[in-house]
């Protein structure tokens, strides 16, 4: 539902997004919401991809883990990454990883 709004980007950038996603097992939460993270990590791995598109892979998992009774949904990338000392403030609102101004 997510993915073919970002189709555009990734057919231009010839981006390879994996989707695993454990779908027998269904989970709570509140569908809007959880829509807009996904979409927020989604555009975030898509992009702070490295300065060459080639190779650029974005992996979308999804898992239930029956130890804990949690759903588990994992978005990663091999992009570019946030340095070390920005981690502690990811979560301040409007907090960007990059300085630059455009």
């Amino acid at each position: 539902e997510i993915i073919p709004s970002f189709r555009e980007t990734i057919e231009q950038h010839a981006i390879k997004v994996s989707v695993d996603v454990d779908e027998g097992r269904g989970f709570l939460s509140y569908r809007p919401l959880l829509k807009v993270v996904v979409e927020c990590l989604l555009d975030n791995a898509l992009s702070y991809r490295r300065g060459s598109p080639v190779n650029h892979v974005v992996q979308i998992v999804g898992r239930f883990d029956q130890h804990n009774g949690q759903y588990e949904l994992t978005i990663s990338d091999n992009g570019t990454g946030i340095k070390q000392e920005m981690l502690t403030n990811i979560f301040d609102p409007f907090f960007r990883g990059n300085t630059q101004s455009t």
